[in-house]
């Protein structure tokens, strides 16, 4: 089973599911867009979370005193279909 997915990293949006109008589904799409937004992603680090943009720098909260290593390298895992079909099965 194929599903139709808007994603990046930790943000999925289901475009298939009988329960989302296109109307949701296209809002969804755009808070996605304004998430990813480098503005966004510096607001996260200041709140502590890595951003999913590589070019925007860590810096405090995400430092060691709070168990962080700011050195460390995120690698997310290529979406494949067997993980897509597990999604479809929520």
């Amino acid at each position: 089973m194929s599903v139709p997915l808007s994603s990046a990293p930790d943000i999925a949006v289901r475009d298939d599911a009988p329960w989302v109008s296109d109307e949701q589904a296209d809002a969804a799409r755009v808070f996605k867009e304004f998430l990813l937004e480098p503005e966004q992603q510096e607001a996260l680090v200041r709140r502590g979370l890595r951003p999913i943009i590589r070019d925007v720098l860590l810096r405090p909260p995400i430092y060691h005193s709070h168990g962080a290593e700011p050195a460390a390298t995120l690698v997310y895992p290529e979406t494949t279909q067997p993980m897509l079909d597990q999604i479809a099965g929520v």
